[in-house]
């Protein structure tokens, strides 16, 4: 039985009284519930912030809880029918094409949209937890065209082990290739391993391609830079048989690592090592949970040579806080644009400066920079950026929260180069959170998980 057609016995199981429940023995609410609770990977318990690293790694806790509750009420309250909403909105995958005048084109899934670049004609490639986009069958990955629909001759697709809501991936394009790297193990029906290259016009594999990545955590993030591919690592991984941790480099033609490029990045307990990629001009930015690089402190932000992968001493960036927050302050998401590196996150200050999981930095010193946006959520709670994206300037912000300075904006806002918040740019959606984020001149495809707060 799939998700869907388990979703639907529940939903057509939502009961008038008990007599109207289905038998044991015909896959009532209780055994349906059960098998999605199986399925659902046995990976611990992750706070809202890693919802960007890990899409759904809750989920299981939310059946649990739901389903006790749900088949404990009294017959005849929509119990069944509360849940089966519940978990749609969880698994939805929702966003949109957006212009400063308003929404250009609406994207929905049945699944997260974990990741989107534009194509540089006008469409855009995204990725995610789905099966079906905008109402078309397309395996977690599709290519979107410069209308709105989906392109028809564009069919790659990724599969693995685990439910189809659990197989995402991360996307970057360079010199006419889309680069991948998820929890997927199959690319085209052939094992590639956990990261693939694909030929951007027509979706084949890269025929020189080796496929040496055999991720032990998720892959969390890709860039490239010099003809490189540089891949964030949740943990670690094993690449042509070696263990490696929190970031690993493969030439960008084969996908053979890149033996004098090892950075020494330390991660943090379970915390998601490195979350964020950002390169420009011999410099590769990295951002997550790492105390330390080639033996130096640094607070899970700091700047690499891109030729050697050693830090750069000089750029050394203020600790991260969080007051009041569940856990440690963290980076999530990098942009540079006009003279800053934007850093994005769960914190709520800097250097002994307040700042709302957002701050700028001096790219060549690490020294913070004026920039103030107020980013929080409407319950009150710390917000979580999850990803940025720069054009010109203008700062893309995708994350979870619901305003930004005292304005409404539902996961998704447009900055100016101080960090005031532009006008429009609102796409009229039901987001629960925004992780996907791509920019072609003034258009952005903001994108992630849909349902209602």
């Amino acid at each position: 039985m799939t998700d869907d057609q388990a979703l639907d016995r529940l939903a057509a199981a939502d009961p008038v009284d008990e007599n109207a429940l289905p038998a044991p023995g015909d896959a009532g609410p209780a055994r349906v519930l059960s098998a999605i609770v199986a399925s659902t990977p046995t990976t611990k318990p992750a706070p809202r912030l890693l919802l960007g690293l890990r899409p759904l790694t809750a989920v299981a806790s939310l059946v649990v809880v739901a389903a006790a509750l749900a088949l404990a009420s009294p017959p005849g309250q929509g119990a069944v029918r509360s849940l089966v909403d519940e978990i749609r909105s969880v698994f939805a995958g929702e966003g949109a094409v957006v212009r400063d005048d308003g929404p250009v084109q609406p994207l929905r899934a049945d699944g997260i949209i974990t990741s989107a670049v534009a194509d540089g004609r006008g469409g855009w490639f995204v990725a995610g937890g789905f099966t079906r986009i905008n109402g078309e069958r397309r395996a977690h990955l599709a290519h979107l065209l410069a209308d709105g629909s989906i392109d028809p001759d564009w069919t790659p697709s990724l599969a693995g082990r685990a439910p189809a809501h659990y197989t995402w991936a991360r996307l970057a394009l360079a010199d006419g290739r889309l680069y991948v790297a998820g929890t997927f193990e199959m690319v085209n029906g052939e094992r590639r391993g956990q990261v693939v290259a694909l030929d951007a016009a027509t979706g084949a594999i890269a025929p020189e391609w080796r496929g040496l990545v055999d991720a032990v955590d998720a892959l969390t993030t890709v860039a490239v830079s010099s003809g490189r591919l540089w891949v964030g690592l949740g943990g670690g991984a094993l690449v042509a048989g070696e263990p490696v941790r929190c970031l690993v480099v493969l030439d960008g033609q084969t996908g053979v690592p890149e033996a004098a490029i090892r950075p020494a990045l330390e991660p943090s307990g379970d915390l998601p090592c490195v979350q964020a990629i950002v390169a420009n001009a011999g410099r590769v930015y990295v951002a997550g949970h790492f105390p330390a690089v080639d033996g130096t402190q640094r607070p899970g932000i700091a700047a690499l040579d891109s030729e050697s992968g050693r830090l750069l001493a000089a750029f050394d960036p203020p600790a991260l806080a969080c007051d009041g927050c569940f856990g440690p302050p963290g980076a999530t998401a990098l942009a540079l644009s006009g003279g800053r590196l934007y850093v994005g996150g769960f914190f709520t200050g800097a250097g002994g400066e307040a700042r709302s999981s957002l701050l700028a930095l001096d790219p060549a010193t690490g020294s913070l920079q004026p920039f103030a946006a107020e980013i929080s959520r409407e319950n009150g709670s710390i917000a979580t950026v999850l990803n940025l994206a720069a054009a010109g300037d203008r700062l893309y912000v995708g994350g979870d929260f619901g305003s930004v300075d005292g304005q409404a904006r539902n996961g998704f806002a447009v900055l100016g180069p101080s960090g005031e918040l532009q006008q429009g740019w609102q796409p009229e959606s039901t987001t629960d959170y925004v992780l996907a984020l791509a920019t072609a001149r003034r258009v952005v495809l903001a994108a992630g998980a849909g349902g209602r707060r």
